[in-house]
């Protein structure tokens, strides 16, 4: 029986593994539950991160420019 490990499961979420690789993930995924379902979790994360979005704190963008335009005399507006 084939082991993987979660980096090796990632890969495969990622398409980032060999064909052989991919090959061996997808059989073993057809016989045990438990791969397919560290795959499915995988995925799904992967799903929610991609949803998630990040954005500066204002503050610290002031903070930036006023730094900016002390040092390099540089007028954000």
């Amino acid at each position: 029986m084939q082991t993987f490990t979660p980096n090796d499961l990632l890969l495969y979420v990622l398409n980032e593994c060999s064909d052989e690789q991919i090959t061996l993930i997808q059989n073993a995924m057809a016989t045990n539950a438990d791969i397919k379902n560290e795959v499915e979790i995988l995925q799904a994360s992967l799903q929610e991160i991609s949803m998630v979005s990040y954005s500066p704190n204002p503050k610290t963008m002031d903070k930036i420019f006023a730094k900016l335009h002390l040092e390099n005399n540089v007028l954000i507006v």
